[in-house]
């Protein structure tokens, strides 16, 4: 089995600690034993703290793997065979205000969705063009996968800027293969074993087809649901489940992913919900989830028994995902993931310039979507709606223009208050303005 080189933007964030969790267990198989792993970040602290840690577990584990740490980007990348990057410029700070002003207007704050999207968007992307242009130099060959949200959005920025092996990745497939496991009776684990064929962009998208073991699943959906019984484990997702429920009855299939279907047929009660004072936002989860991680690896570096962090339900799919694509890569198995990568006729009724998410066979070439034809007719219009408005936000990121920013956020389906939209934007530059130098905003 291969070894290979592997870079990591963003590895001193705490969610590597997840991806190297997963990445050693491909090594301990033997998959990739031998390879190394580069670490890059521009918080040095950090950087070297997961280099540490993740080499204090190969230690003790005898594991066939080297960690490094970088915050030199050019030399991070020397020879890298794969490229990853998961990075959130601005940190934590920025997503608590782009979470909390939005609100304020009565509209959602979230990092893909809508306006909050597009400021994420405007904060990446002179990171993103600076790391294309440099992949693009040292190492050309390298496939790229980004994991940085909006990954549909980074993904076109991407190929904008740089002729790369390029592809954005998500895990948001995941909930509906979640859902699978608990109507089917099956442990959480089996999971990555549901096939789900989704498609539309990212975090607006519709599973055309499930299966498991290539059995096709939708042909007894109806009977999985009639016989479903809530338990005490269970009822922590009546939630989600049964709004996905709701939603199959009216459409016929499955949305991609709940956690994110609700901002659009859900909008006002979810609106609500997230505005209660309780409401646990993504801030608030990766500030406790932030600590945690650092003061664990401080406690386990140089330990003979050094070990990651015990599973968690919420974090293991992130690097189970993201290092479960590569690994598909890598060991060329041509195995199905999900993937953002440019329409060109894949979903037939979107922009062929629109980058999609849809399932595609993976392989040491990188990863070949399938051709998905059309969306229903049902579902279609809020994913080309989506498809415009990701499309506009790219070209604000880039040019700078502010007019764009302002198109771009109205274009979120569900947005159709200017007055207050021209309100929230304009506070969002003004907490922003340091981190958005493509903006002219003196």
């Amino acid at each position: 089995m291969p070894s290979i080189k592997l870079c990591i933007i963003g590895g001193g964030s705490s969610y590597t600690h997840y991806m190297l969790h997963t990445f050693e267990k491909h090594v301990a198989s033997g998959d990739l034993a031998g390879s190394t792993v580069s670490l890059y970040d521009i918080n040095k602290e950090t950087v070297q703290l997961m280099a540490d840690f993740a080499n204090s577990v190969a230690k003790a584990k005898k594991l066939d793997v080297k960690i490094e740490a970088h915050t030199s980007l050019e030399r991070a990348l020397e020879g890298s065979d794969f490229v990853f990057s998961s990075i959130r410029a601005g940190g934590i700070k920025h997503l608590a205000i782009d979470e909390s002003v939005p609100k304020k207007y009565g509209l959602f704050g979230m990092e893909t969705i809508g306006v909050s999207g597009v400021f994420m968007m405007c904060r990446q992307a002179p990171a993103i063009i600076e790391h294309a242009r440099m992949i693009e130099k040292v190492c050309p060959d390298a496939i790229v996968i980004n994991y940085s949200n909006p990954s549909g959005m980074v993904t076109d920025l991407t190929n904008r800027v740089a002729n790369l092996n390029n592809m954005g990745l998500c895990d948001g497939v995941y909930g509906v293969q979640s859902l699978m496991c608990l109507l089917m009776g099956l442990p959480i684990s089996e999971a990555k074993n549901i096939e789900a064929y989704v498609a539309g962009v990212n975090h607006c998208t519709w599973s055309l087809d499930l299966r498991y073991k290539g059995e096709a699943l939708y042909p007894k959906l109806d009977e999985l649901i009639e016989k479903f019984q809530w338990n005490n484990e269970n009822k922590k997702m009546k939630y989600d489940v049964e709004q996905w429920l709701t939603i199959y009855r009216y459409y016929g299939i499955l949305a991609g992913s709940t956690c994110y279907s609700r901002y659009y047929l859900y909008a006002r009660s979810y609106l609500s919900k997230l505005s209660e004072p309780e409401s646990n936002t993504l801030s608030r989860i990766l500030t406790n989830q932030v600590k945690n991680v650092y003061s664990y690896m401080k406690n386990q570096v140089g330990k003979d028994d050094a070990d990651f962090m015990p599973d968690a339900a919420e974090e293991n799919p992130h690097g189970d995902q993201a290092m479960g694509a590569l690994w598909k890569m890598a060991c060329d198995t041509g195995a199905l993931e999900i993937v953002n990568v440019t329409n060109n006729g894949i979903i037939s009724n979107l922009p062929d310039e629109a980058i999609v998410e849809v399932p595609a066979i993976m392989n040491r070439q990188g990863a070949k979507p399938l051709a998905m034809g059309p969306l229903p007719d049902s579902v279609v219009g809020d994913v080309y709606a989506t498809a415009v408005h990701n499309k506009l936000t790219v070209d604000a990121a880039m040019s700078g223009d502010k007019n764009l920013v302002m198109q771009a956020a109205m274009a979120f389906p569900g947005n159709t208050d200017i007055d207050l939209m021209e309100k929230c934007v304009s506070e969002l530059f003004e907490k922003h303005k340091d981190w958005l130098p493509q903006f002219n905003l003196d």
